[in-house]
């Protein structure tokens, strides 16, 4: 199965690159708060793949959370990272978004180990004010093959960039001026 063997790989291709930093290393062994539901791919990679093949512990929410009030679910989202233990976050980015309009919230948010956004764009003033603080990085990848590793900059400012790891196969190819595809 094409899926499952990108995740075996993983520990080898950080192993092959070090000291080089690669997206998902920060997984490793770590505790992390997920917010993706457990029969969305995400939600599934992270509860059960991650947990076999690179140690990850899944915090999840609890099914009958009320996610309808902004305030709310800041608030219950931080008690549950500080009664499991979880020092990171896997969420879309529209909570990363809501978290940044309030100062508590966001600094919790900096406080993290990392911070992990899938399924959208995450609004780049947003990103800017926090990668200085944390690990901020996004899921990119298919159904089919699973999240996609890449090298990370150096420069925390980079976070909006990609650099495939060449071994998982998916590269850029320029189009045209600066535009690559």
């Amino acid at each position: 199965n094409g899926y499952m063997s990108v995740w075996d790989s993983w520990n080898i291709i950080f192993s092959r690159h070090h000291p080089r930093k690669i997206t998902y290393r920060h997984m490793v062994n770590a505790r992390s708060l997920t917010t993706c539901a457990p029969q969305w791919l995400a939600g599934l990679a992270c509860s059960l793949n991650a947990a076999a093949f690179i140690g990850l512990t899944t915090v999840i929410l609890p099914p009958d959370m009320d996610m309808t009030s902004p305030k709310d679910k800041w608030r219950a989202i931080m008690r549950i990272c500080q009664h499991t233990g979880a020092q990171s976050i896997i969420t879309p980015p529209s909570l990363i978004e809501d978290f940044a309009t309030d100062e508590r919230a966001f600094h919790f948010l900096k406080s993290l180990k990392y911070v992990c956004w899938l399924g959208a764009r995450l609004d780049h003033a947003v990103g800017d004010v926090l990668a200085p603080h944390t690990n901020l990085f996004p899921v990119i990848g298919s159904t089919e093959r699973g999240a996609q590793l890449s090298f990370e900059s150096e420069d925390v400012m980079m976070w909006k960039s990609y650099e495939f790891v060449p071994e998982v196969g998916p590269r850029f190819e320029l189009v045209e001026g600066d535009l690559y595809e």
